[in-house]
């Protein structure tokens, strides 16, 4: 045990001198493949993009200084916390700082790191730094997101530098805690943007000759194209299997709601019905939802939603509601989210749910135990204490939430508004499916 710390505490010594000297190719060892660094703003970036931040970042910087480090060790996984103030010129920053180390094939590297400013920039001259805003957009939502966790990345990054908002940093992603939706950034435009409907597009699904959207879009579901068109197409197939054994057919008119459809993986093997049903797909990723409207804009419709519980639809308009992993990421407001699906549910309409439950926490012992995202969630105190009486449960916060419920807490969270019909276990991956339809008395 103490061998162990004392390597991660190296290890720790070896990252921060790496930033300090500039060395980007220590720092891109010390990264595993599927790091992601989240900044003091909730911004998120893969390891590619914190590299060439910290290539402009770290230019001026001449000490890091660590303080209270603690190491907290869980199988082959190491929590690093430490406070640190680094030091630019004559400008000094206080923050801390927790890296999760992960040891693979004898040899450890970090899967993410998490950094929370904890003063005010400070000068000699006592002079307020200004904190400027870089808009842009991250090409990555890491592979620990592959099982929908995480979560749609856009919005306004604060840089701390003050000269690196002159500098061309590009496709760097952000998600403000303030902001109730992902607004749309194009790189080069700034705040002017355009699109080209039914934009021509050689890379095609040879299956339904719908275009296929950029790796970057795909939300870390798959890491080529096959595999990505496979997981939509299994994941509709058995949501259609399973909604099909409550009794709903679809006919002619019905509306269709995908509610969380980043770029289309499950509404595009909705094809076959576009023809006799109004499809709509909504998230809150503008970025994503740009796209859809471009290219699969017919035959599908699409607008950008909000965080706030709000759908812009009538009162019992909507025949059939899906969301693949979408309650796994909502925190605070997923009631209010109930009730909003509750009120543009059809009468004799369906609710498709996908949720982490108690049979998720079991595969995370035996199917993926070994899954480096299982790994960290079991890391945290909160879950070990929750997991043998699951009411809710959530790993961070807003729009980096992972929530799981107890299966019977969820059910009776949803029995005040709608009829269970059921509840099918591994129909998304490893999280459960709950079909529902309003109460009778609701008719």
């Amino acid at each position: 045990m103490g061998d162990i710390k004392k390597e991660i505490s190296e290890l720790i010594q070896r990252w921060n001198t790496a930033i300090i000297n500039l060395d980007l190719e220590t720092c891109r060892l010390l990264r595993d493949s599927e790091y992601t660094a989240v900044l003091p703003s909730g911004v998120i970036l893969a390891k590619t993009e914190e590299i060439k931040l910290l290539s402009e970042i770290a230019k001026d910087v001449h000490s890091i200084e660590i303080k209270d480090l603690s190491i907290r060790l869980h199988d082959d996984v190491a929590i690093a916390s430490y406070n640190a103030t680094g030091r630019q010129g004559v400008n000094s920053y206080s923050y801390s700082i927790t890296i999760v180390f992960m040891k693979k094939q004898d040899s450890w590297t970090a899967i993410s790191s998490h950094t929370h400013l904890t003063g005010e920039p400070e000068t000699d001259t006592n002079q307020q730094i200004s904190v400027e805003r870089k808009q842009d957009f991250n090409s990555n939502h890491n592979a620990k997101v592959d099982i929908g966790l995480a979560h749609r990345i856009k919005n306004l990054i604060p840089v701390e530098v003050k000269s690196l908002a002159k500098k061309g940093i590009k496709r760097i992603t952000s998600k403000s805690k303030l902001s109730s939706y992902f607004p749309y950034i194009q790189n080069k435009q700034g705040s002017r943007y355009f699109f080209i409907p039914n934009s021509p597009d050689s890379n095609l699904d040879k299956d339904n000759g719908l275009p296929v959207p950029p790796k970057e879009l795909w939300l870390g579901y798959a890491d080529y194209i096959s595999k990505y068109l496979a997981s939509g197409e299994k994941d509709v197939s058995k949501m259609l299997s399973i909604v099909k054994e409550t009794g709903f057919e679809f006919k002619q008119g019905d509306r269709i709601l995908d509610l969380g459809c980043g770029a289309g993986r499950m509404i595009r093997h909705l094809k076959h019905l576009s023809d006799t049903c109004e499809i709509w797909g909504m998230d809150i990723s503008a970025e994503h939802i740009y796209w859809c409207k471009q290219y699969l804009s017919p035959p599908f419709h699409f607008a950008t939603s909000t965080k706030i519980p709000h759908l812009p639809f009538e009162d019992r308009s909507v025949d059939f509601i899906y969301c693949g992993s979408l309650f796994t990421h909502i925190d605070d407001l997923a009631e209010l989210w109930l009730l909003e699906l509750h009120r543009i549910l059809s009468a004799d309409g369906r609710l498709y749910i996908t949720i982490h439950d108690n049979h998720t926490v079991e595969l995370m012992d035996t199917e993926y135990n070994e899954h480096g995202l299982v790994k960290w969630i079991k890391s945290h105190e909160e879950f070990d204490k929750a997991r043998n009486n699951l009411g809710m449960l959530t790993i961070n916060r807003d729009n980096d939430s992972m929530v799981f419920y107890g299966i019977d807490y969820f059910k009776k969270t949803l029995g005040s508004l709608f009829e269970i019909i059921s509840v099918t276990q591994e129909a998304y991956l490893f999280q459960t499916a709950i079909v529902v339809k309003r109460k009778p008395k609701n008719v």
